[in-house]
């Protein structure tokens, strides 16, 4: 798979579809056959520089480390008007797919010829 998330934003069940390997943090983390090939890291100075630079500017974020996801404090209050966006953008669709817990990704490219 390949995709600008890290490896702790994809469940388990994404993986149980049969991948090998893992492209993921926008090229930072490659994993092959259960083998890490390459984790670059940003250190603990950059880590702090940055969330000064979001706070100063008054972001919301989150960020993820070997050790779980952490979000900025008005994290979920500052999303909340993006999934509303969203939920009406998904209503206007003309399909939607199911849930990913109910055969979502096969049901999509099902849907869309690809298998």
């Amino acid at each position: 798979m390949c995709t600008g998330r890290s490896k702790a934003e994809n469940p388990q069940e994404i993986w149980d579809i049969g991948f090998d390997g893992m492209i993921g943090g926008n090229g930072c983390y490659v994993e092959s056959d259960g083998e890490v090939v390459m984790h670059q890291l940003i250190t603990a100075d950059q880590c702090r520089h940055i969330v000064d630079w979001l706070h100063g500017r008054g972001l919301e974020f989150y960020l993820e480390s070997n050790n779980g996801l952490f979000a900025s404090e008005r994290f979920r209050e500052a999303a909340a008007p993006v999934m509303t966006l969203y939920a009406k953008a998904k209503a206007a669709a003309d399909w939607v797919t199911t849930d990913v817990d109910d055969d979502g990704m096969w049901n999509a490219f099902s849907h869309r010829g690809l298998i």
